[in-house]
């Protein structure tokens, strides 16, 4: 698994979760990076969520993220998302949504449990 997410116009993920299992590498300028992206976690903001709807999965995908995470706090109709965490995973070259998560839910890749309301809350 590798990614690499460069800041656009669209700005940054608020959370990257990095492949420690593999070795940091050294761009192409010398700079030391980080080993692969393993996750990316979008929260959308009402002033954003066309950008972080459509740009940012396609650039995720671009940039070779294995799996993307949409946190929307507001709820349907405020926003097409509804609340929820939108699960999208890398299939070819296009993030594809994988699993919708309303409620409690286990990600055993993660070893978590997801509890949307507890996420949003606020």
């Amino acid at each position: 698994m590798a990614a690499e997410v460069h800041e656009s116009a669209h700005g940054v993920p608020n959370l990257v979760l990095i492949d420690r299992d593999h070795p940091p590498a050294v761009d192409r300028s010398g700079q030391h990076r980080d080993g692969p992206v393993a996750l990316l976690v979008e929260v959308l903001s009402p002033s954003h969520e066309a950008t972080d709807r459509v740009r940012d999965l396609h650039d995720h995908a671009a940039a070779g993220c294995p799996e993307h995470w949409v946190w929307s706090r507001r709820p349907a109709p405020e926003s097409p998302w509804g609340r929820a965490v939108h699960v999208f995973t890398l299939v070819g070259d296009a993030s594809v949504l994988d699993q919708v998560i309303t409620g409690t839910a286990e990600l055993d890749r993660w070893g978590i449990t997801v509890d949307v309301e507890a996420l949003l809350a606020g």
